[in-house]
């Protein structure tokens, strides 16, 4: 899996390297997961640390649609209706 930060996300996106965009929801925070245009190989973004990034979902759909992305998919796989929201 690739982990790439923010900015090399950015670059990556406008050159035309990315093919879909997931936002994960889990326990009330969000990352980003994509595949490149090049195959299945899918990645996430990744802090300074490369840690994997956790965004609060407002804060990552900012971010998304500042690159200019107009959809997304959205996996809530694993947040559940008990967790009673989303932080936002």
């Amino acid at each position: 899996m690739a982990q790439i930060r923010e900015d090399a996300f950015a670059e990556f996106f406008h050159a035309g390297g990315i093919r879909n965009v997931v936002l994960v929801i889990e326990q009330g925070r969000a990352r980003i997961a994509f595949s490149t245009a090049e195959g299945p190989r899918t990645g996430v973004i990744v802090t300074k640390r490369g840690e994997v990034k956790s965004y609060r979902v407002e804060t990552a759909l900012a971010f998304l649609r500042r690159l200019g992305l107009a959809q997304v998919l959205i996996d809530m796989q694993h947040w559940e209706l008990r967790q009673q929201q989303l932080e936002v």
